[in-house]
């Protein structure tokens, strides 16, 4: 048997091997059969290394924190990207860097399909037209998914509208009253 073909055998086994034995959890490990793994580490907030979590211990109320205050750092950093997408796109950055297009650049350094690097850079041109979004975003009032709904139908006449009836919305929620939808329309 050739080396590729083991490697290979070894990352995708035949259907006909038993399926390995089931993940419990016994104090800060993970146990599978007779190995065991840490269970989790958290990144600490200033930083620094890893912090140690206790599975069996871990307080549901930190873990909410904790994803709420990136959800926050999140809305600040789509904006900061906004502003850097559109300062790529008018230097043709792109170019300057042997990329065929700006989908490809974006590829190649966000990891962005070019359907994703349309909508990335529509919205953070749209963002320059629409202050109150801009500000929704940054202060993690409405996620990124929402801002590129409501970019699509706000307008500056608009958007002020379209904000309060985002409110309290779901996603799914504001992309059903989005569709169809001309932009101008309330």
């Amino acid at each position: 048997m050739y080396a590729a073909e083991a490697s290979r055998r070894t990352l995708f086994p035949p259907p006909s091997m038993p399926p390995p034995p089931p993940v419990r959890a016994r104090g800060p490990y993970l146990v599978r059969g007779a190995s065991a793994l840490r269970a989790s580490h958290a990144v600490a907030r200033d930083g620094g290394p890893p912090v140690e979590v206790e599975s069996a211990e871990l307080d549901w109320r930190r873990a909410h924190d904790e994803l709420r205050r990136l959800a926050k750092t999140k809305g600040a950093y789509d904006v900061e990207e906004a502003r850097w997408l559109r300062a790529a796109f008018a230097s043709r950055v792109h170019t300057h860097l042997g990329y065929a297009t700006f989908a490809e650049y974006l590829e190649r350094m966000f990891g962005y399909a070019p359907r994703v690097a349309y909508e990335r850079l529509r919205v953070a041109q749209a963002l320059t037209q629409l202050p109150l979004l801009h500000d929704k975003l940054a202060c993690a009032e409405l996620s990124w998914s929402a801002v590129r709904e409501l970019t699509r139908v706000a307008t500056p006449e608009t958007e002020a509208d379209w904000v309060a009836h985002a409110e309290g919305k779901s996603v799914r929620e504001i992309e059903r009253d989005v569709s169809g939808r001309l932009p101008g329309d309330r």
